[in-house]
């Protein structure tokens, strides 16, 4: 179906000011969405990290009225692209497995939180190790606490200078040969 975000405004430096990540989600969606690889369908391809309250938007309206052709049943392995995934974390075996994927090593994250009304949003930064401009961003939303958490989470993978590209990576040590 057709997917759209509602405009959202930013607390920050205006009131009346949209977010322009919200800007570009405006687009009308294809009818049969984009699959990565064939495999997992992409919510949106953006090239800058989200903002914690369209990350709160997005997973409360997944949560509210899922939107199961946007939905991804498991982690994307591989992407050599600039894409937002929406993951159903009931559908994977371990909560855990939307931390790793089969593209190599990352220089350790930097984790991020902040707390939104009665929601805390929790994002997690990896920088590729042999592809510097690679980032992979891992949100998260879940209580104050951070004991609860929404089913649904997002991953996205972007280029920080924009332009997609081949990944580099070497296997991860713990790999059986």
């Amino acid at each position: 179906g057709v997917y759209s975000l509602p405009d959202i405004k930013s607390a920050s430096a205006s009131d009346n000011e949209e977010l322009p990540h919200l800007k570009r989600s405006h687009q009308r969606r294809p009818t049969i969405p984009e699959k990565h690889m064939g495999h997992w369908p992409v919510f949106r391809k953006d090239t800058q990290a989200l903002k914690s309250k369209e990350i709160l938007q997005i997973l409360n309206e997944f949560t509210e009225n899922p939107k199961n052709d946007l939905v991804c049943d498991s982690v994307p392995s591989i992407c050599n692209d600039n894409a937002v995934f929406i993951i159903n974390t009931a559908k994977l075996q371990h909560q855990d497995d939307i931390f790793t994927d089969s593209m190599g090593k990352y220089n350790k994250s930097s984790k991020g939180r902040c707390a939104i009304g009665d929601q805390t949003v929790l994002r997690w930064n990896y920088p590729h190790k042999l592809t510097p401009t690679l980032r992979k961003m891992i949100y998260r939303v879940c209580d104050k606490e951070e004991e609860n958490f929404l089913s649904y989470c997002i991953i996205q993978y972007f280029f920080t200078d924009g332009v997609p590209k081949e990944v580099s990576f070497e296997p991860h040590k713990n790999c059986k040969n």
